[in-house]
């Protein structure tokens, strides 16, 4: 019994028919042609593929390989946005001290914006009451400014 290079697949291609010996060829599985009916090309093939049908390395990477080396891309853009500063879940907070004072200054600062904005809200509709009263109230000087 000799040893050597065993059984090398030498075409044709079933899809372009190609037969050039300095080529690769693979042959068809069972799971490789079940891999072949999520390959977006297969919907341009007319063929019905087989099993031990031979595939040239370009339609073979096509047709079966064709989502090697592309990743997962919602999860690299997931961990690319990764805020590591809040996360909704409680998990990795930075956690900031403050002391007193400085906590009871930014709460007296919010309160006061809160009270401006009262403010500004009840001054928003006396001004659209005034606007509403007729122009000759107005012209005759009967303003209370």
């Amino acid at each position: 019994m000799t040893k050597g290079i065993g059984k090398k697949n030498t075409g044709p291609c079933v899809v372009c028919g190609q037969n050039d010996p300095k080529i690769e060829y693979r042959k068809l599985t069972a799971n490789s042609i079940i891999a072949t009916f999520n390959s977006p090309v297969i919907q341009n093939i007319n063929i019905k593929l087989q099993v031990n049908d031979q595939l040239c390395k370009k339609h073979y990477n096509d047709l079966v390989t064709y989502s090697r080396g592309k990743g997962n891309s919602q999860l690299s853009v997931k961990q690319k946005d990764n805020d590591r500063s809040f996360h909704y879940t409680g998990k990795n907070q930075k956690r900031v001290c403050l002391t007193q004072e400085v906590y009871q200054e930014l709460y007296n600062k919010a309160m006061s914006v809160e009270q401006l904005e009262k403010k500004i809200n009840e001054l928003e509709t006396d001004l659209d009451k005034y606007m509403a009263e007729p122009k000759e109230l107005h012209e005759k000087g009967n303003n209370s400014f």
